[in-house]
């Protein structure tokens, strides 16, 4: 079975794939916000990257590790389960258009078929958005303060409210988060090219489901806010794709963390009905 996830994931190491997708990952990361100016004016992390604007005071919160911190922005999120799983809808495309699919059914059994594609796209979805975010930050490394070059009040501050006590901690928790959150968000992707195979439809799909689960959850927060129940606004928080970064392990955290795992069990099953 290792063998044959591991067969499926060269597939998707196809450099073209892998330079396409983490390249287009890192763009989305930059547009995310990265400070406010005055009168609310936002400047987006290339902006900041590109030229530093006059009005707005160099501080911590423009060191690379805040900013890093701010990189997975709104954008990201909406674009990022068909960027994540452009590289397995156009392999698993291609496969079926040559019927190479079939080819592969006959060397092994359905079941072992479907469950090393699923796999596969999952460890790949999650790994990407990691580098990804690694080069990201090695970027904002790179141009720049570093968040320890400023003063030691500062930095506490940060390390208090922000960074749970341990800058460490806070950032192996975060490539954690990324990496659940790729796997995640890979589920629209995997999904669609399971059940369609009109290209249209593969392209278009995953960012639409993307959407609109983003404008539910939105529509749902703001009926409950208006309410102020705090009980139905945690449940509302813990239905966000961005929840599983926050590795708060909560009950909350651990539902959704099985619900996700539960989807994939699910699609492994409707897969292997389908072939």
């Amino acid at each position: 079975m290792i063998q044959c996830i591991w067969i499926e994931l060269r597939k998707l190491l196809y450099v073209p794939y892998l330079v396409v997708t983490i390249f287009t990952s890192v763009f989305l990361m930059l547009l995310s916000t990265g400070a406010t100016g005055e009168n609310n004016e936002n400047f987006t992390i290339l902006s900041l990257l590109i030229h530093q604007p006059e009005n707005l005071e160099m501080s911590i919160d423009q060191s690379a590790l805040v900013l890093w911190s701010k990189g997975l922005g709104s954008w990201l999120f909406v674009f990022i389960p068909l960027v994540l799983t452009f590289a397995y809808i156009f392999n698993l495309s291609e496969e079926r258009r040559n019927c190479q699919a079939r080819f592969q059914l006959i060397r092994m059994s359905n079941r072992r078929y479907c469950q090393s594609k699923v796999i596969s796209g999952i460890l790949y979805g999650g790994c990407i958005f990691v580098i990804a975010y690694i080069l990201f930050g090695v970027l904002l490394m790179c141009s720049f303060p570093s968040f320890f070059s400023f003063p030691i009040e500062e930095q506490q501050e940060y390390i208090k409210y922000i960074y749970g006590g341990s800058v460490t901690n806070y950032i192996v928790k975060r490539f954690i988060g990324v990496f659940l959150n790729g796997v995640e968000v890979s589920i629209y992707g995997i999904a669609v090219s399971v059940f369609f195979e009109d290209k249209y439809l593969l392209i278009c799909l995953p960012f639409l489901i993307s959407y609109l689960r983003g404008q539910m959850i939105m529509k749902l927060y703001m009926d409950v806010v208006a309410v102020q129940n705090e009980k139905q606004l945690a449940i509302i928080e813990a239905l966000d794709s961005e929840y599983l970064l926050s590795i708060n392990l909560n009950i909350y955290w651990f539902v959704h963390l099985m619900v996700v795992l539960l989807l994939y069990g699910i699609l492994i099953l409707a897969f292997e009905q389908k072939n």
